[in-house]
């Protein structure tokens, strides 16, 4: 666990929405599975409700039961939900509809 602090520090560290939206991109999913607590509540602290949405999508379709053929195709939800926050990333704006 003690390799996961400073990855988790660099999430608190993070001021703006395009930081946070970085992060999560470029984070582990094997770490988002791992500390989806403590990412949620530093998400839910920072008031950063498109993030809390990715991480749902994302973890959502990391438990889902797969196909005999390992069902390997990206989820369509997944896509736009990584879409969205990379254009957060960027500082773009991102339309809900």
């Amino acid at each position: 666990m003690n390799l996961l602090i400073p990855r988790i520090e660099r999430l608190e560290a993070a001021r703006t929405r395009e930081e946070r939206a970085a992060w999560l991109l470029t984070c582990p999913l094997d770490v988002l599975l791992s500390c989806e607590m403590t990412i949620r509540n530093r998400l839910l602290n920072a008031h950063f409700r498109e993030g809390l949405d990715y991480l749902d999508i994302e973890l959502t379709d990391l438990r889902r039961e797969r196909g005999a053929d390992g069902d390997k195709s990206l989820r369509m939800e997944v896509g736009a939900a990584r879409g969205r926050l990379e254009r957060i990333a960027l500082g773009i704006p991102v339309v809900r509809y």
